[in-house]
C-alpha cells in the first residue's frame, strides 16, 4: 500500500487526512481496512484451503462482495499452485432460494456431485450480527445436503458460546471470524454502537426487490453499477490485497 495513505481497519472511523485522498486512494484505503480480519480468517482457512476443499466461493452481496473476491481470489492462486481445480465464485442476495437467484441452478443441481467428491461451499461475508442473513442465505444448501462453511471477517458482541450457538443453528461445518470486536461510543449518557463504514457502490449490485409479485418480499441481487471506475478499482485492490495475503501466508507456510 503506498506509504502515504492513513492505515484504516474496517472497524475503524476514517483516519484524519483521508479527505484529501484521490477517489483511487480512497477505494486503496478502503479495501486495505480489511486486511488484518482478512489475514487471520485466512490463517484458520489455510489448511482446509490447501486440502482443496472448497468447490464453491459464495459472497453476500452487496457488502460481502469485497471480502468474497479477496478470499476468492487467495483461494484461487493457492489452488492454481497446486493444479486444484479453480473453485466456482457466486454473488447473491442472502434469500438463496434458486427461483430468486438462477444463477445457484447450476450448484443446487451439482449437489450430489459436491457430497460424493466431499467438497464443501465457502459462504463470506463481512460482518456477524445476529445471524439472520446466514440464515437466509444457507437455507437452500440444508435442503439440498450441500456442505458448508462459514468465513466471516467481523463479528459483533460475540464471544465463542455465541458464535457456536449460531454455527449449530445453521447447520455449518464450521463458522470462522476474522476479528471479534465491540463499538460503543458514548453519546449523552447512553451507549450507541458505531457501525462500520461500507462502499457497497464498489461491489457493482444492489439489494433490491423482485418485481415478481409472487417474490415481492424476497431480496435479489441486481447489477448496478453507476461508475465503472470504482467498480474496477475494487476488483484491483482486492486481487492486489489477496496475493499480498497469499505471499504472507506462504513464507508461513515455508
Amino acid at each position: 500500500m503506498t506509504e502515504k495513505l492513513p492505515k484504516m481497519n474496517m472497524y475503524d472511523r476514517v483516519p484524519e487526512g483521508s479527505e484529501r485522498l484521490s477517489e483511487s486512494e480512497k477505494v486503496e484505503q478502503y479495501v486495505r481496512s480489511f486486511e488484518e480480519p482478512a489475514d487471520h480468517l485466512l490463517t484458520q482457512l489455510d489448511e482446509n484451503i490447501r486440502k482443496g476443499e472448497y468447490s464453491y466461493i459464495l459472497g453476500l452481496d452487496a457488502s460481502g462482495r469485497i471480502p468474497a473476491l479477496i478470499v476468492g481470489k487467495y483461494i484461487s492462486e493457492i489452488y492454481t499452485q497446486e493444479s486444484r481445480e479453480l473453485p466456482k465464485r457466486l454473488f447473491v442476495a442472502p434469500q438463496y432460494e434458486a427461483v430468486s437467484t438462477p444463477q445457484l441452478k447450476a450448484l443446487f443441481s451439482n449437489s450430489e456431485k459436491i457430497k460424493e467428491t466431499k467438497k464443501k461451499v465457502l459462504i463470506i461475508d463481512d460482518t456477524l450480527f445476529s445471524g439472520d442473513s446466514l440464515r437466509d442465505a444457507t437455507m437452500e444448501l440444508r435442503k439440498h445436503g450441500i456442505p458448508f462453511d462459514i468465513g466471516i471477517f467481523l463479528a459483533f458482541n460475540k464471544d465463542e458460546e455465541d458464535i457456536e450457538r449460531i454455527r449449530i443453528a445453521l447447520d455449518a461445518d464450521a463458522l470462522y471470524v476474522g476479528e471479534h470486536t465491540v463499538f460503543v461510543d458514548k453519546f449523552d449518557d447512553m451507549n450507541v454502537v458505531t457501525p462500520i463504514i461500507k462502499r457497497k457502490e464498489l461491489s457493482g449490485v444492489y439489494r433490491g426487490y423482485s418485481s415478481d409479485n409472487t417474490f415481492s418480499r424476497r431480496n435479489v441481487s441486481k447489477k448496478n453499477i453507476p461508475d465503472n471506475s470504482l467498480f474496477r478499482l475494487g476488483r484491483k485492490y482486492a486481487t492486489a490485497l489477496a496475493k499480498d495475503l497469499m505471499e504472507k501466508h506462504s513464507q508461513k507456510v515455508k
